[in-house]
């Protein structure tokens, strides 16, 4: 190919064009990996939130088997709540409300408590409800896992499509000398090329290894006031001083 040749100016133009293509692709995946990792930190925050809400609704039971059995009740798994609550921090202050006895102010209380994880479980698992205000930056669990879904299709697309080797082999073909110079020396060196692919691939997300819990959805407080207060009455019955000590502890916070 000569020097003064117009193709020469074309060629260029169309391998800059294949190299911009080639980093532009790569740009957007790192800027679609970064936005998924900080959704995960604040995603990350909410669920500290509810471990702490866990933790309070926990804490009001006398025994475990008592906090359990409202679970039971109610047709729900247990065990992520009891986690969550064994491993939290309870920071956030009860509102024991102003009613006459010290039964009904437990299980007022624990109506109450229970009421407030229900709706922090929702609104973790699947965003703020359709009648709040606007929040174009919810974060939630299953906006997080279909992210993780999203990002994994463009890394398999980036590292199949737009791999290193593969872009060069594609650009080779523009240039003629370059092919040449290969059949006459045997070719390039396939281990180099697998080497750099490798070394340029993206690794894909594994949703399951960021340990994100998966809460089950709790009924809302309206559906299911009674049994709710059943199970605060029997925690009470079971243990009265305890749950009185407990109403205190609850309302110091």
């Amino acid at each position: 190919m000569r020097a003064n040749d117009p193709s020469n100016a074309l060629t260029g133009e169309f391998i800059a064009d294949v190299a911009g293509a080639f980093f532009d692709a790569r740009c957007r995946l790192e800027a679609m990996i970064a936005a998924f990792e900080a959704s995960v930190a604040r995603l990350r925050r909410r669920a500290d939130e509810v471990a702490g809400d866990a933790a309070a609704l926990w804490h009001l039971f006398p025994a475990e088997e008592l906090a359990r059995s409202l679970f039971c009740r109610l047709g729900v798994a247990a065990d992520p709540f009891a986690r969550a609550a064994r491993q939290a921090v309870w920071r956030s202050p009860l509102v024991v409300p102003k009613v006459l006895g010290r039964r009904r102010r437990y299980v007022r209380t624990v109506q109450e408590a229970y009421g407030r994880l229900a709706r922090q479980v929702r609104r973790y698992q699947q965003g703020p409800p359709e009648t709040a205000e606007p929040a174009p930056a919810a974060v939630y669990y299953h906006l997080v896992r279909e992210m993780a879904r999203l990002v994994n299709l463009e890394i398999r697309a980036v590292d199949t499509q737009m791999g290193p080797s593969e872009t060069l082999q594609y650009v080779k073909q523009f240039n003629p000398c370059q092919i040449e110079r290969e059949r006459i020396t045997g070719g390039g060196c396939p281990g180099a090329a697998s080497g750099l692919d490798a070394g340029l691939a993206f690794r894909p997300i594994r949703f399951e290894a960021l340990d994100l819990p998966d809460y089950p959805l709790l009924p809302s407080l309206a559906q299911v006031r009674a049994q709710v207060g059943a199970a605060a009455r029997e925690a009470f019955a079971a243990d009265p001083e305890a749950a009185r000590r407990l109403l205190q502890e609850a309302r110091r916070r």
